[in-house]
């Protein structure tokens, strides 16, 4: 992850596509823009308005406006300032760069809320066992939330990190957990109020309907476990 204020716009990107490009094609890979990731067209700029990430767009590479069902879940991936759009009967996975707004995954440890209220939207209309995944956040409250039916997870972002914070989410077995740092994601007690959190990691019973406790943003499925990986 970059410091805006230190590399310009373009150079980020230009960074994160050669990343995407060496992704190999049998590994799938969902992406969707951030704020870092977009900038106005002020003349001929053809990766403005975030086109560059679209033009990554290849087989085994899913990014900004695409839908693809894979492993049981269409993932669905939504660009930066647009709104979500959900199609198909199946299990929604939700890629935004901005978390629902009112959850504790949009919430800095200031209590500041950057979420946005048409994902928020969206998410409370998913059907059960649907999976909002979420950055923008540095520093969340929460590295996860109960959002109607369905569960958002944001890892938020360790600048020093050798290995990103990530969390890998298990469907079959109900299971997500979190890897990383930061004190306000590895603890914290469960309680019934429809948020789940506990140490590091959550329980999620049949796809998320309760719990029992125990960048650019990009959701990673493993075809040989069946896990999912996400991580800012």
């Amino acid at each position: 992850m970059f410091s805006g204020a230190k590399v310009p716009l373009p150079d980020q990107t230009a960074w994160v596509r050669s990343w995407l490009e060496a992704w190999p094609a049998t590994t799938p890979l969902f992406v969707c823009s951030g704020n870092h990731d977009w900038w106005r067209d002020e003349g001929s700029d053809p990766d403005a308005e975030r086109q560059w990430l679209r033009r990554t767009r290849r087989r085994g590479l899913a990014v900004d406006g695409d839908q693809k069902f894979w492993g049981g879940f269409r993932f669905i991936c939504t660009p930066w300032l647009s709104s979500p759009e959900v199609d198909g009967p199946e299990p929604v996975v939700l890629l935004a760069h901005a978390p629902p707004e009112g959850t504790r995954i949009a919430r800095d440890r200031q209590g500041g809320d950057v979420g946005d209220c048409e994902v928020a939207c969206v998410a409370q209309q998913l059907a059960k066992g649907g999976f909002v995944l979420a950055g923008r956040v540095h520093a969340p409250g929460r590295w996860n939330a109960r959002i109607g039916m369905a569960c958002g997870f944001n890892p938020g972002v360790d600048f020093g990190a050798a290995v990103p914070n990530h969390i890998v989410i298990d469907p079959r077995r109900g299971r997500a957990e979190f890897h990383g740092s930061g004190q306000s994601h590895a603890h914290g007690k469960f309680a019934e109020d429809s948020l789940c959190t506990v140490q590091t990691q959550v329980w999620l019973d049949h796809h998320l309907s309760t719990s029992r406790g125990g960048r650019p943003l990009s959701y990673q499925f493993n075809p040989r476990s069946n896990n999912f990986y996400t991580h800012c």
